[in-house]
């Protein structure tokens, strides 16, 4: 018996390895995701990890691809937020002969044609926090205190029963007995009518 030969691979055949690199870092700098950069240049994560690790020089231009990719991002981003984009759709407004905008019923005014556009602010409002950290970020304060918690919170209880009592005896003092100070009301000892 003899044994199976192994089918051949019908396709187009590979670039060399450098070939490939360059693809591969080319993409990225275009897209800026490594996995569609290392899929279009046929190089697995292995290979890469492989290059990375064996040449400084590589490591170096994927770091700068990533780097162009990542200004492209920015611009893209920066662009959507402050200039816009061109919805298709069309809104007319009013001018005069001098292109000024006039109320429709001004002597000698017509309607135009305007490109109405969309911003995102959620993009912007990241490009800002990104620009000024110090201003724009979302503060949090997660310092806390437990021991000081607890004392405040004995201290307001003692203030509003210590109120409320003099408040009562102000009301009317034949009615309501001696009531127990916050010590021995805190201590669970009771000098009143059960």
């Amino acid at each position: 018996m003899k044994p199976k030969a192994k089918k051949k691979v019908k396709g187009k055949p590979k670039l060399p390895v450098k070939q490939r690199l360059k693809l591969y870092l080319e993409a990225l700098s275009e897209c800026g995701a490594v996995t569609v950069a290392a899929k279009y240049a046929e190089i697995g994560f292995f290979m890469l990890k492989y290059y990375r690790d064996r040449l400084p020089e590589f490591a170096q231009a994927e770091a700068e691809a990533k780097e162009k990719a990542h200004d492209v991002m920015y611009q893209e981003a920066r662009r959507r937020a402050i200039i816009g984009n061109d919805t298709g759709r069309r809104a007319y407004i009013w001018v005069d002969k001098d292109g000024k905008d006039v109320l429709p019923n001004t002597k000698g005014a017509h309607r135009v044609p305007v490109a109405i556009r969309e911003y995102s602010d959620t993009l912007l409002i990241f490009l800002m926090k990104a620009s000024k950290p110090d201003v724009y970020r979302e503060r949090y304060n997660v310092n806390y205190n437990f021991r000081e918690k607890r004392e405040l919170t004995a201290k307001a209880k003692i203030t509003v029963n210590n109120e409320l009592i003099e408040a009562l005896r102000a009301v009317g003092s034949r009615s309501i007995p001696d009531l127990p100070g916050p010590t021995a009301e805190a201590n669970g000892l009771h000098s009143g009518p059960a």
